[in-house]
């Protein structure tokens, strides 16, 4: 019987400054980091830098899919054009490469998981403590996130 080929899910939760990250195989977890990258102050070098970094590790992690969370409407400005490079680094990346790529919206990601509507920092707190709860894991709310982001993603695609 043939043995059936690993599929790897790599998700984001995009920041300029620490960009959370979780790689699930087969639906299951199995690793997560952030990309911290708060010490340097030139934005401009930074969003290269996290371009980088992101690329790197997606070339490292060879994963089947790449799913990153939506850049949400209600962001500023400078904010939403310095995220859309990163993201758009990430998906000229993937397509390059011949890497699948998706985006799912906040409110999806919290719904799939279970995250009830919350605002502010109750949504930050309820997304670690989920992670807390079913992974035993202790991360920051980008990490936590970034989870969270991956667990939704392979719900959805009925590989949970």
């Amino acid at each position: 019987m043939a043995r059936r080929k690993k599929w790897k899910v790599l998700a984001f939760d995009t920041a300029t400054k620490k960009t959370g990250w979780a790689l699930f195989i087969n639906g299951k977890y199995a690793e997560s980091g952030v990309i911290d990258l708060s010490k340097n102050k030139n934005i401009e070098d930074r969003i290269k830098d996290m371009c980088l970094s992101i690329t790197t590790l997606i070339f490292d992690k060879s994963p089947d899919v790449v799913v990153v969370e939506q850049l949400s409407s209600t962001r500023n400005a400078d904010t939403t054009r310095k995220l859309s490079r990163i993201i758009g680094a990430v998906y000229y990346y993937c397509i390059s490469k011949n890497i699948y790529y998706s985006e799912i919206s906040c409110d999806m990601w919290r719904k799939l998981v279970g995250i009830k509507n919350s605002k502010g920092k109750k949504v930050k707190t309820d997304s670690i403590n989920r992670v807390l709860q079913k992974y035993k894991l202790n991360l920051d709310d980008n990490e936590a996130d970034s989870v969270n982001i991956c667990e939704a993603y392979c719900i959805n695609h009925n590989n949970a």
